[in-house]
């Protein structure tokens, strides 16, 4: 939402603003794409970024990530390489304090092995941060991970859930942080992890398809807390957590996960 209140929303395949009373603002020049629309971000400069998979922007052939002008107008001066990368989808944007861009899906498998595949970061103007490196190939047995959620700790570490592997931590510089692993490989998760939110005190919201966490039953939602380790928030016996006072265990419907979203609203940072 820009600060006066407009909306820009997608349909899946189309970028469109609304006026802040809902009618459709003219002024905004609509885009649509052969393909889908999975994301929307919104600067502060009132550009926009759009996320996805697609192989046509309007008429021009750039694939995954594009910047539009306030107008709404395709953004010349951003160029990436994700843009070239032909079956690539950037279904998640993470946009930093300073102003790199985190994105997460997954490249095609037209990309050499040595590239920074499934999370890559960009310089504002979309080249590709090359002090960063977060090879995920081998974290996912179909050779290209779909990442399902990113965030970004006060430290700037990043935390990327990653289609059947969990949650991983990536350093500042896209190296893992050993000292984090909530993965299917240690048996901290059963089952995919579709959201994260990180909470005000460090304390990080987890959704998904699991029944256990850590090999205790949770349903579908959990909260961990991770100075350095991970810990699950529970309540044994019925009695809370000695961290959380008078708080209960977190329970929930697994979430249904939805490959593309019908419809996506941009907020700004």
């Amino acid at each position: 939402m820009h600060p006066d209140g407009r909306i820009v929303i997608s349909t899946g395949y189309e970028v469109t603003r609304l006026m802040a009373n809902g009618q459709l603002d003219n002024s905004f020049a609509a885009s649509s794409v052969y393909g889908t629309i999975s994301a929307l971000q919104l600067l502060a400069t009132g550009k926009i970024l759009v996320g996805g998979c697609w192989d046509y922007f309007n008429t021009t052939t750039l694939h995954a990530l594009v910047r539009l002008q306030p107008d709404g107008q395709l953004d010349p001066s951003f160029s990436s390489p994700i843009q070239s990368a032909q079956d690539s989808r950037a279904d998640q944007i993470l946009v930093q304090p300073d102003g790199k861009i985190v994105t997460g899906g997954y490249l095609g498998y037209n990309v050499p092995e040595n590239e920074a595949l499934g999370l890559i970061r960009v310089l504002p103007d979309g080249a590709l941060d090359k002090t960063f490196t977060a090879v995920l190939r081998a974290l996912s047995v179909f050779g290209s991970p779909l990442i399902n959620s990113i965030v970004l700790q006060p430290d700037t570490q990043i935390l990327p859930a990653i289609f059947t592997k969990g949650i991983i931590r990536k350093q500042t510089n896209g190296q893992s942080d050993a000292s984090f692993n909530a993965t299917f490989g240690n048996n901290f998760f059963n089952a995919s992890v579709q959201n994260i939110k990180l909470q005000s005190d460090g304390k990080i919201l987890v959704a998904g398809y699991f029944s256990s966490v850590n090999g205790q039953p949770v349903t579908g939602l959990a909260r961990l807390l991770a100075p350095n380790v991970l810990h699950v928030v529970q309540c044994p016996a019925g009695r809370p957590h000695p961290s959380l006072a008078r708080a209960r265990p977190l329970r929930a419907t697994p979430l249904t996960r939805r490959r593309c979203p019908a419809a996506v609203g941009a907020t700004a940072r």
